[in-house]
């Protein structure tokens, strides 16, 4: 019985160590956050990128990113320094205004995306 015993400790030893000199095995994982990308259309309103696949354009909303509206953009323009902000035009990507600067008149630009602001 004692033999028995000793035969089965020395079997789990070596098995052990047989299993703790196994080369460590690599784990490999790799993250993506971003748009899913599919390579082909999923439903008819998808989208394709170029280069990366079709997406899905309603369930990601930060794909576009979003514009700034007319009086957060005259907004921007009064915290660079202008006074008496006129707009001019807030259609399209860029925002005009006439404003005034030490005692001038200016005419600035916004830009609806990223809201920079310069003079013209």
């Amino acid at each position: 019985m004692k033999r028995m015993l000793l035969a089965a400790a020395a079997f789990a030893t070596l098995a052990t160590m047989a299993i703790s000199t196994a080369p460590p095995a690599e784990a490999r994982v790799y993250v993506y956050g971003g748009v899913p990308y599919h390579p082909y259309a999923v439903a008819p309103h998808w989208r394709y990128y170029y280069g990366r696949g079709w997406y899905d354009p309603y369930a990601y909303s930060y794909v576009q990113p979003a514009w700034m509206t007319c009086g957060q953009a005259r907004q921007a323009v009064k915290a660079s320094g202008y006074y008496n902000v006129v707009t001019l035009d807030c259609s399209g990507k860029i925002y005009n205004f006439s404003a005034m600067r030490k005692g001038k008149q200016r005419y600035v630009s916004v830009n609806a995306r990223t809201g920079a602001v310069w003079q013209n």
